[in-house]
C-alpha cells in the first residue's frame, strides 16, 4: 500500500501557514509520520503530519477527542479526510521542544497513568461510540 499525504498547497490551505519543510519521523505500512516546519510572517514553528490509510480514519476523531490530553494527543491543528488527492490525516501540534529521551522514570510512569486515566474517562462519550473501526489487514 503506497501512503499519499496530503500536498504542501492542501496543507496551507487547511492551516493558513505555508509548509517550509518536511522530513520523514517513521514510515509504517498503515500510516506515514512527518515533521513539518510552518510559516507565517516571520514566525515558525513546528508541527508532526500524521497520514494514516483509510482503515485508520477514526484516528482523527479520536485525536479530536482526547486532544486536551498532551500525554495522549499534542493539539490537533487540523484534521483531513480522505479524498482523491490524499490518505486521511491528522496535523499535530509538535511537542519536541521535551524530548521523549529526557523524560525521567518518574515522568514516563506518570505518563502512563494519566494516559490511562484519560482513555477510561473518554471511553463512553458519545462521539467515539459510532466510530467505525476497521481490521486493517483486511484492506490491501
Amino acid at each position: 500500500m503506497k501512503l499519499t499525504p496530503p500536498t504542501d498547497e492542501k496543507l496551507a490551505s487547511a492551516t493558513g501557514l505555508a509548509v517550509g519543510s518536511r522530513s520523514t519521523i517513521r514510515r509504517g505500512h498503515l500510516s506515514l509520520v512527518e515533521r513539518l516546519r510552518l510559516h507565517q510572517e516571520g514566525t515558525s514553528r513546528t508541527a508532526v503530519l500524521w497520514t494514516v490509510c483509510p482503515a485508520l480514519a477514526h484516528e482523527r476523531h479520536v485525536h479530536t477527542a482526547l486532544q486536551d490530553y498532551a500525554i495522549c494527543a499534542p493539539l490537533l491543528l487540523d484534521a483531513g479526510d480522505a479524498d482523491d488527492d490524499s490518505d486521511a490525516w491528522l496535523l499535530l501540534g509538535d511537542v519536541d521542544q521535551v524530548p521523549f529521551d529526557e523524560l525521567t522514570a518518574a515522568q514516563a510512569a506518570q505518563a502512563l497513568v494519566d494516559l490511562a486515566a484519560a482513555h477510561r474517562g473518554f471511553s463512553g462519550r458519545p462521539e467515539l461510540i459510532a466510530i467505525p473501526r476497521c481490521d486493517p489487514s483486511s484492506n490491501p
